[in-house]
């Protein structure tokens, strides 16, 4: 369960590269490729280091401009989505 002091970071054992405003990320274990939509890239972006749930779900919302509620939900989605498939770690 994520909190807003619950630390979100990449594994590190992925390789992004940003093609056409979005990030492609692959896995150097399984080699399988991932690509990120807008909103999603720019949560990526952020996890060049390690950040608390609050400060991700800020700056989303800063950054496209969203109510609190709607930006957690997005945060929320993208993160347990990219933990599940292993791109993501919680704390």
């Amino acid at each position: 369960m994520m909190t807003e002091t619950s630390v979100v970071a990449r594994v590190d054992t992925m390789v992004s590269s940003e093609v056409d405003g979005e990030v492609v990320i692959m896995s150097i274990e399984s080699g399988h490729f991932f690509r990120l939509n807008h909103s999603a890239s720019r949560i990526w972006d952020l996890l060049d280091t390690p950040k608390d749930f609050a400060t991700l779900c800020r700056h989303l919302g800063d950054r496209f401009e969203m109510d609190a509620a709607d930006g957690q939900a997005d945060v929320v989605e993208f993160v347990s989505a990219m933990q599940a498939k292993g791109l993501l770690t919680v704390n």
